[in-house]
């Protein structure tokens, strides 16, 4: 008998202790929400230096075709104003003539 209650009060014992360390994880323990909102709180999240410096570069480039198409725009009215001559066609030198049939061109 003297055995079975050592074993027993060896049991409660580790039976409060287990207790005492899931009451300690339990307080120290937080929500999905919290932990969520505070990774989103710290410092840039990885791969933020590349979606940066894709963000900057798309901008860089509608900003390019932006001047493009301004550009493009004023010649247009100038093509369609009549702003730019036009070139005489019957001024160009002449092609010249085409092989006889009967040649070989080798």
């Amino acid at each position: 008998m003297d055995r079975a209650e050592a074993v027993i009060e060896r049991t409660l014992k580790k039976v409060q202790r287990s207790k005492g360390q899931a009451h300690s994880l339990s307080t120290r323990r937080k929500t999905w929400d919290e932990i969520n909102n505070d990774i989103l709180d710290r410092a840039p999240v990885a791969g933020s230096k590349k979606k940066a410096a894709k963000a900057a570069e798309d901008a860089a480039v509608a900003a390019f075709f932006a001047d493009g198409d301004e550009e493009m725009e004023d010649l247009e009215e100038q093509q369609q104003g009549g702003g730019l001559e036009e070139e005489d066609v019957s001024a160009s030198t002449p092609l010249p003539p085409l092989p006889k049939e009967d040649e070989e061109v080798l």
